[in-house]
């Protein structure tokens, strides 16, 4: 039985390889009868499982954002907040707003 699908199931990649069994998993444990072993290509279509995408996964927090960079972005906030406080009064005059040859 390997030699017949060693070329199906080198095709995969080791996650892929892992969803399929962990949609396995799920199958069987939800007592669906189809999917009983030996049946290798009802398995292996479970790779293009349309109910689960690799969309399902959570993936693990990245480090904490440093205090400089929190910093940074409130103060970049700050300024577009003001300006934009400033364009809603009529108050802003931006540098292309100007007529060529006032200083």
């Amino acid at each position: 039985m390997r030699r017949e699908w060693a070329r199906s199931l080198g095709q995969f990649s080791l996650d892929q390889l892992e969803s399929i069994f962990t949609r396995l998993k799920g199958k069987l444990s939800e007592g669906d009868g189809a999917y009983r072993f030996p049946d290798i290509a009802l398995i292996l279509g479970l790779v293009n499982d349309p109910v689960k995408q690799r969309s399902h996964r959570v993936f693990p927090k990245g480090l904490p954002e440093p205090d400089w960079k929190i910093s940074q972005r409130q103060a970049a906030g700050k300024i577009a907040s003001k300006t934009c406080v400033a364009v809603m009064n009529g108050t802003a005059c931006f540098v292309e707003d100007k007529p060529i040859g006032e200083g």
